[in-house]
């Protein structure tokens, strides 16, 4: 059963392997759709280890409006942010819940969030295959996935695993991304032939310093606004 519909358009980025930098890439795609005037909500679905608040730089604040629903937070830019982080009181404490646990928080906290009106959901889905992940497939009303891959090839087997996994779900994956790739090369392998390559993201210093100081809004490449725009279209064409 899907949960009901948050925004004009949902996006999942989902990755087989940690260390991807899945997480970066939907902060630099949220970030620059609002930067483009649109209303971009950002869900960070890792309840075990959430990222978003130290990417753009935000403090922890629990507010609930007149109907109980969460208030987002808000980044300079203001894209509306959400993560379980804030409901904890300490970053290090650990989150020991079993999966059933972690599944039902993610929907009250994708459904209990005042996101207001969006054009853009970018959810940030947990690494792997476990619960959250098939969560997101069978719960959310999703409009697209994006894989995200470093290029090294150790976790080809893992991002095939991840693809399978969404095309049992029925998900639909929109293009893959290779992320971290160092030296740049002339051409790449792309292991799904029958899914779109989006973009290739080389290493970059800058962006590693951005992510590190909580000024990911700052960073930009010519690489991102084209992967803006390429994901636009795919997204425009499937209305």
């Amino acid at each position: 059963m899907k949960l009901p519909r948050k925004a004009n358009k949902t996006l999942a980025l989902m990755s087989g392997r940690g260390g991807a930098g899945k997480s970066t890439i939907a902060a630099l795609l949220a970030a620059n759709l609002q930067r483009k005037n649109r209303s971009v909500g950002l869900l960070d679905a890792d309840l075990i280890s959430p990222t978003l608040l130290h990417l753009f730089g935000l403090e922890k604040q629990l507010s609930l409006n007149e109907q109980g629903l969460v208030e987002t937070l808000l980044s300079p830019l203001g894209v509306k942010c959400m993560t379980f982080d804030i409901f904890q009181e300490h970053a290090s404490d650990p989150l020991i819940w079993r999966g059933p646990m972690v599944s039902s928080a993610f929907k009250q906290l994708y459904s209990d969030t005042n996101w207001g009106d969006l054009d853009y959901l970018i959810v940030d889905v947990p690494t792997g295959t476990s619960d959250v992940p098939i969560t997101v497939l069978h719960s959310l009303p999703l409009d697209g996935i994006i894989i995200v891959s470093p290029s090294y090839q150790l976790a080809k087997a893992a991002t095939n695993r991840c693809v399978n996994m969404i095309r049992q779900g029925k998900g639909q994956i929109i293009g893959t991304i290779k992320n971290m790739v160092h030296p740049l090369p002339a051409t790449f392998e792309n292991n799904l032939p029958d899914v779109p390559l989006l973009a290739h993201m080389p290493f970059d210093p800058e962006l590693a310093r951005c992510c590190d100081t909580g000024s990911i809004e700052n960073y930009h490449a010519e690489v991102i606004d084209k992967l803006i725009c390429d994901v636009q279209a795919i997204l425009s064409d499937k209305e």
